[in-house]
């Protein structure tokens, strides 16, 4: 039985294609090695100090967020950690969020060893005595 229509008539040859004829356009990559500039902590606080940190962020936001707020807090307070008293810490189980760059995360694990004290209290120490002084 013959087709009406002559192109489905004409029978093709047709060769099947091996598999090496495929040849995938892109070059083999090398798995990405994932390199952090930044490491997150985070530091309990209570409501009135969630408060005060909040109201100073928006005082001097100029369009950061309030993590790139605390970062920049937590970089001065690391210069003046002099100036810093012991502070109680305790985990209250609301937590705020910085963002520490090498040589900030450095010189808070110096700290953490000259104060014997973990990384978090470290930053909660310094942000604390920041927020008590009142620098903004």
């Amino acid at each position: 039985m013959q087709s009406i229509n002559p192109v489905l008539s004409q029978k093709k040859n047709v060769v099947p294609k091996k598999k090496d004829d495929f040849v995938n356009s892109k070059a083999p990559t090398l798995p990405r090695i994932r390199n952090p500039r930044t490491k997150t902590v985070k530091f309990p606080i209570t409501r009135q100090e969630r408060k005060e940190f909040r109201r100073n962020a928006l005082a001097a936001r100029m369009g950061r967020t309030q993590t790139e707020y605390n970062s920049d807090i937590l970089e001065r307070a690391v210069q003046e950690y002099d100036r810093c008293w012991e502070i109680e810490y305790k985990d209250t189980g609301r937590y705020l969020t910085v963002k520490t760059t090498k040589a900030v995360n450095k010189r808070i694990e110096e700290l953490m060893l000259f104060w014997g004290t973990s990384k978090r209290e470290a930053v909660h120490r310094l942000m604390i005595c920041t927020l008590l002084r009142g620098v903004r």
